[in-house]
């Protein structure tokens, strides 16, 4: 390896481990296993580091896009009376765009964190089968994924707008208060960061269980973070079939919003692959969602 190769991911270690440490301020920190290899260190940081930052950048042109679409003549009326009308009947904003857009930013920052996750699993059972966000599962299951995530992110916006125009008739804000509300309530760089550390572990937990179910991997075991919460610390060291939930019900991590728990990987004890389709494992984990 080359001395500037060298320079370059102990740099990007140095980042990965820094970016860890900041945002273990949003919820929780990783699970050591996230660590064990430098590789899969690096892919699951950058991929968490590239989806908040492109969110946050999302959101804040969407804010304006609402604000922009806002027919402000009818919001004065219902500062005046209070309809009872959805708030929604006077914001032009192609939604279905929105969708699509917010599609094709996961598919794109969420490419490493899948990667990561298959590679983990390569690593972990020492089964290589040249796992990368390109292999056809990874595509199934990110494709399907991002549509279904892009979709539930629309539809939390779309109430936070709601939430935000509500109050601020009640309130009798003016068309700059108004707008000042909204803009802060979608563009809120919390809000960003906590779907980005919790949808970065989901699309990790994706490629993970794909690659588990191509090498014949039978059991799954749950690995708690330091200073688990109550949802996860019960579950730590429990052990099930590949294809069942753990006694909670959580299929894989994440179990909540900023979780990073990690799941690890059994090999059968009789020396036999099991076999389990790729496919509907990693399927579950969107399901679960």
């Amino acid at each position: 390896m080359s001395s500037k190769l060298q320079s370059l991911e102990k740099l990007q270690d140095t980042i990965a481990d820094t970016f860890a440490l900041y945002s273990a301020a949003d919820g929780e920190q990783f699970a050591k296993g996230y660590r064990k290899y430098p590789k899969v260190w690096r892919l699951v940081t950058t991929s968490d580091m590239a989806l908040e930052k492109a969110l946050l950048s999302y959101f804040k042109k969407l804010a304006k896009t609402v604000a922009t679409g806002i027919n402000w003549q009818q919001y004065e009326q219902r500062v005046d009376k209070v309809k009872q009308a959805s708030v929604l009947d006077f914001i032009q904003v192609n939604w279905t765009d929105q969708s699509l857009l917010v599609k094709v930013l996961l598919v794109k920052a969420l490419k490493d964190a899948i990667e990561g996750g298959g590679s983990f699993v390569e690593l972990e059972t020492a089964i290589n089968i040249g796992w990368t966000a390109d292999n056809k599962y990874a595509q199934t299951f990110l494709q399907k994924y991002a549509v279904k995530l892009s979709g539930n992110l629309n539809k939390s916006t779309i109430e936070l707008v709601k939430s935000s125009l509500d109050m601020s008739i009640s309130l009798g804000e003016s068309q700059s208060e108004a707008t000042s509300r909204l803009i802060n309530v979608i563009a809120n760089p919390r809000r960003a960061a906590t779907i980005a550390h919790t949808e970065t572990v989901r699309a990790f937990a994706g490629g993970s269980m794909s690659v588990a179910a191509q090498v014949g991997v039978d059991r799954k075991r749950w690995d708690s973070t330091i200073g688990a919460c109550p949802i996860c610390a019960p579950l730590d060291g429990m052990t099930v079939a590949l294809d069942k939930p753990f006694t909670t019900g959580i299929f894989s991590e994440p179990a909540h919003p900023n979780c990073r728990c990690l799941t690890k990987f059994l090999m059968p004890e009789s020396g036999k692959p099991a076999e389990y389709d790729p496919d509907e494992v990693a399927k579950m984990v969107i399901d679960q969602y």
